[in-house]
């Protein structure tokens, strides 16, 4: 029911379509670490349309998660931190 559910990894994901799942798009559990984007290499993902437009991405890995220059499914940043759960306040998903 989920997009991706990365369990300890560390892969680039780049050019990748997550939408229309019936779960959160992108789960990270146990310490994943995934690079969606950067400054450097932006991610070009879409993410959207999963979880009933609730949440988008689930970071529950225990690190912060670089998903710089992908679209979310909306252009307001606020609105996209709104669909992204985390675990912890002192963990971050850098979105731009």
């Amino acid at each position: 029911n989920y997009g991706l559910y990365l369990d300890n990894c560390s892969s680039n994901i780049r050019r990748c379509h997550i939408q229309n799942n019936q779960g959160v798009g992108i789960v990270l559990v146990n310490g994943s670490s995934p690079n969606l984007g950067s400054l450097e290499d932006y991610g070009y993902n879409f993410i959207g349309n999963n979880d009933s437009d609730n949440y988008q991405l689930s970071n529950n890995s225990g690190n912060s998660v670089s998903a710089i220059g992908n679209y979310w499914q909306w252009n307001n940043p606020i609105t996209i931190d709104e669909h992204i759960f985390i675990i912890s306040k002192k963990l971050k998903v850098l979105i731009d």
